[in-house]
């Protein structure tokens, strides 16, 4: 976080109103991008006022109890206020629209894409069962990748970065970027497949 980010939270978990001003004003072209990024992956429709309801839902989330969402920001997860708070939608709106029985772009919305901490579907045993596992494999490939590779592992896969974000956030060219992420995925799977010995056995 650079020392103007740090400068504005403060400032805006104050309360004020000049810096919570400024904050919305950073901080709406990314949560719409997020947005718009969830609700694209549906049927296609106009999404214009969808988007602004979405982004409306996600700062009443952010500032809720006491904004508890941005008081949990920590730099040294390695994200910036910007990526952290487009995080922060980007998983808000999937929860709403996995949630929303009358939501109508519950059925059309395709989740296979989203960030890899998102909780699973089904039985609550279920849910436990896939987190123990997610758990387990973020455990080895923490212990096997080195410091770089963790951190891009949890830019590209675990805090769902696109390329020019990871770019920005490292300062790596795009070019490399897209190197890491094709041998940190090849890395993924083979963790995988050594948690669950047997599972591509005929």
């Amino acid at each position: 976080m650079t020392q103007l980010d740090s400068m504005m939270l403060d400032r805006v978990l104050d309360g004020d109103g000049a810096a919570i001003t400024q904050f919305v004003s950073t901080m709406t072209p990314v949560i719409q991008a997020r947005v718009s990024r969830c609700l694209m992956k549906g049927t296609p429709r106009d999404i214009q006022r969808d988007v602004e309801d979405f982004s409306q839902d996600v700062y009443a989330h952010l500032f809720a109890d006491g904004a508890k969402i941005l008081r949990r920001y920590d730099s040294r997860q390695g994200l910036s206020l910007r990526n952290y708070v487009g995080m922060v939608a980007e998983r808000r709106v999937i929860s709403q629209l996995r949630s929303s029985k009358n939501n109508p772009w519950r059925e059309s919305v395709s989740l296979e894409n989203e960030p890899i901490p998102l909780c699973g579907r089904g039985s609550p045993e279920r849910e436990a069962s896939d987190q123990s596992s997610l758990d387990a494999l973020l455990d080895l490939l923490r212990s096997t990748l080195s410091p770089l590779a963790w951190r891009l592992f949890q830019l590209l896969y675990v805090h769902d970065l696109s390329v020019a974000e990871v770019c920005t956030e490292t300062e790596l060219t795009s070019d490399a970027v897209y190197a890491w992420r094709s041998r940190l995925r090849k890395a993924a799977r083979k963790a995988q497949a050594q948690l669950t010995p047997g599972a591509n056995s005929p």
